[in-house]
């Protein structure tokens, strides 16, 4: 399991796991994982599926929506 891409937040017992894996059987893994954990109610899994040879594509895409999505922030004042 590559855990580098997977970023975990909790609120109430309630795990919340977001990022990107390389195969539906890591995203398994990664909520089995979560909701195996002491105190753990519930695991909402936000996981994308995107196998290794396509990441840098999609890591490259996302970080220009990111930008893209900060400017248009910083433009508006309300």
């Amino acid at each position: 399991m590559k855990g580098r891409k997977i970023s975990v937040d909790t609120h109430a017992g309630i795990v919340t796991l977001r990022g990107k894996v390389e195969s539906a059987q890591a995203k398994n893994a990664a909520e089995h994982i979560a909701r195996r954990v002491d105190g753990v109610k519930g695991v909402t899994s936000l996981l994308q599926v995107v196998p290794d040879r396509q990441r840098k594509f999609v890591d490259a895409k996302d970080d220009d929506m990111k930008g893209a999505v900060t400017a248009r922030f910083d433009k508006d004042a309300g």
